[in-house]
């Protein structure tokens, strides 16, 4: 080992000098990388050690001490950090969704390795790769086959633990369905997949929204480590940041609203009632999905907004609270709204009546057939259909949030 003032060092191997500092009582470790392409005399490698040093012992002076994070562990340690200290699941879930393909790219770069010219290549690559999309539809033999069995949807839904209007979609063979509904009903049925369903494969390239959302997500772990002090800048920063695209239309018009009421009056009493909540109280869909009947005075003619529920695949759907606690409000309701809430308490009790002992008490308004509450992603899934159905442009829950009219 070669001792210096300030500095010692050693040598690794033929490519690397393992480099000593000591900095408020400590020792600090870097490491040196003599260039592969010539060779240094002694002189000149003294001198290279010697500069390292000392730039190394300068950043820890100001607060800079980079480690050997790699780029997964420490987004892994970020998000955990960010769930710990109360952001909500889904939006972690989202992000290890996102954080599984950009991995792929960066994963195994050190922070300290990570440079404009490697985000812009991601980006890039990110940009020319595709998605796969693989979904179900029904043979026309699929519905015949549940007669000639004499089941009804309600029975063929609770054999395969799925929603009503999943399994009354999946039979008629109008629309795809998830890839993972198909071998529950053939099971079900007694019957193999291909028997009864076709599967369509597709690809398509990844939008340009999708590689903002990777893009944000990697700004996010990297502000953090300039925080930390693990790394001089956010290399994001002067990267070529991708642009978002063409947002979709996020609001309906006066015209649009009262169309889709209309529309909604042939829709079941559950879901025009849904309609109804999403324009008047402009909740988000967690929210009203999380409405239950003690935060409902028929009375007063008012509704608390206070908790949400969620869903994630690892955790499936759980309570939480409002996204923010200004989120937690009441809300007056036009006697149109209160008509469909009595309308639809009398056909709830009857609902709870007809199941006897199957009955879930879970309080929620609005629940699966057995009371158990529904998923909310379910709510966007009827929003797209009833869309499609009616010729509604981008129909969604969060659409109607910034369209909502106050009663």
């Amino acid at each position: 080992m070669a001792i210096h003032k300030g500095y010692s060092y050693r040598k690794r191997n033929e490519h690397a000098y393992e480099i000593i500092v000591h900095h408020a009582g400590k020792p600090y470790y870097t490491t040196y990388h003599p260039p592969k392409d010539k060779k240094l005399s002694q002189s000149k490698l003294e001198q290279e050690i010697r500069s390292c040093a000392l730039a190394y012992l300068d950043n820890l002076k100001q607060g800079y001490n980079p480690t050997k994070w790699k780029f997964s562990d420490y987004a892994d340690y970020v998000l955990k950090n960010m769930l710990s200290t109360g952001a909500s699941k889904t939006t972690i879930s989202t992000y290890y969704t996102l954080l599984d393909r950009i991995n792929g790219y960066i994963g195994n770069a050190y922070l300290t390795d990570i440079t404009p010219q490697l985000l812009n290549y991601t980006y890039q690559s990110l940009a020319k790769e595709t998605k796969k999309n693989t979904t179900a539809i029904a043979k026309e033999n699929l519905e015949e086959l549940r007669k000639s069995k004499n089941l009804t949807f309600k029975q063929l839904q609770e054999m395969t633990t799925l929603s009503k209007n999943t399994v009354s979609i999946a039979c008629k063979g109008k629309n795809n369905v998830a890839l993972d509904t198909a071998p529950k009903i053939a099971t079900a049925l007694d019957v193999k997949i291909d028997d009864i369903f076709t599967i369509n494969n597709s690809e398509e390239k990844l939008s340009q929204r999708t590689i903002a959302a990777h893009a944000a997500l990697i700004v996010l772990i990297l502000d953090n480590a300039e925080k930390e002090l693990l790394v001089k800048y956010n290399a994001h920063s002067k990267s070529r940041t991708p642009k978002r695209g063409s947002k979709e239309a996020d609001f309906f018009d006066t015209d649009e609203i009262i169309q889709i009421l209309e529309f909604s009056k042939s829709e079941s009493l559950k879901w025009q009632l849904m309609i109804h909540l999403l324009i008047i109280t402009g909740g988000r869909r967690g929210e009203i999905a999380g409405l239950k009947w003690k935060f409902i005075d028929l009375e007063e003619q008012v509704i608390k907004i206070d908790t949400a529920l969620l869903y994630t695949g690892e955790d499936g759907t759980f309570e939480n609270s409002t996204k923010t606690e200004s989120g937690k409000r009441l809300i007056s309701l036009p006697k149109k709204t209160i008509e469909l809430l009595k309308e639809y308490r009398r056909w709830y009790l009857e609902l709870k009546m007809i199941n006897g002992d199957r009955w879930h008490d879970t309080g929620y308004l609005f629940i699966q057939d057995n009371g158990k509450p529904m998923n909310p992603t379910s709510i966007t899934s009827y929003c797209r259909k009833f869309g499609q159905k009616y010729g509604i442009e981008h129909c969604h829950p969060h659409k109607f949030r910034h369209s909502m009219l106050l009663p």
